[in-house]
């Protein structure tokens, strides 16, 4: 019978781990109620068929990641697949999708960055 192997909680590995766990949890309760407020549907076409939520602006910037105003609900072709409107395939199309279409979302996140941008810039003064 194998011993179970205690688990030292102070070690940056496992602080690491615990982190990455959480973010993950947040992600998937972020992307849950992304999908709870547009129906579960595509807000561009309204299929309800593998419905994804996207961040508008990328997660990778974790000012913006978890805030609700960042997502949206996207089938896997106006996700990743469509060369006419696709978040990721053709960004631009996809901004002036927005614009038209969600225009408060959009003006909130654009009010939103210029905010982010020049707290970033009174800190580099």
């Amino acid at each position: 019978m194998k011993k179970k192997r205690k688990v030292n909680k102070e070690t940056k590995a496992y602080k690491k781990k615990l982190a990455k766990k959480e973010l993950k949890l947040q992600d998937t309760i972020w992307s849950q109620n992304i999908k709870y407020r547009d129906e579960s549907k595509c807000v561009i076409c309204g299929a309800t068929r593998l419905v994804q939520a996207h961040h508008i602006i990328p997660r990778e910037i974790k000012a913006f990641r978890h805030l609700f105003i960042n997502g949206i609900s996207l089938c896997p072709r106006h996700h990743r697949f469509q060369l006419e409107i696709s978040a990721h395939h053709n960004p631009f199309a996809f901004f002036v999708w927005m614009m038209r279409n969600r225009t408060d979302q959009f003006n909130k996140l654009v009010l939103l960055n210029e905010e982010k941008q020049d707290e970033t810039e009174k800190k580099m003064d």
